[in-house]
């Protein structure tokens, strides 16, 4: 459901995996790491593949890539919670789509985060 919060369990300090999950049409994950206030202080704390940014602050959040697994393409991302900078309150994870296709979130299938 959009606007989810989760309380993580707390070997997620070490390593957390993402993994999103879709079929229909073309999507990508994108983490935003961000302060108290909700705010991302500098451009180096977006984490996205579409402006060859695909690791942010130092590794501890990075993007694994994109694989097809059957019907559905799955993109996974890491976090080691315990080496984010210590601004980075909490992160944001996204799902983007290229606008020049036309397509909205509402041509995704079968998602899962």
């Amino acid at each position: 459901m959009p606007g989810q919060n989760l309380v993580l369990p707390e070997e997620a300090w070490q390593e957390l995996r993402i993994a999103f999950s879709f079929a229909g049409a073309d999507a990508d994950l994108t983490l935003s790491l961000t302060d108290t206030g909700g705010h991302v202080t500098c451009d180096e704390d977006f984490v996205f593949y579409f402006y060859n940014q695909p690791s942010a602050a130092h590794g501890a959040a990075r993007l694994l890539g994109k694989q097809t697994e059957g019907p559905r393409t799955v993109e996974r991302a890491a976090l080691h919670l315990a080496a984010l900078p210590a601004h980075i309150q909490r992160v944001t994870i996204a799902i983007n789509m290229d606008v020049d296709t036309g397509l909205t979130c509402s041509a995704l299938t079968h998602t899962a985060l």
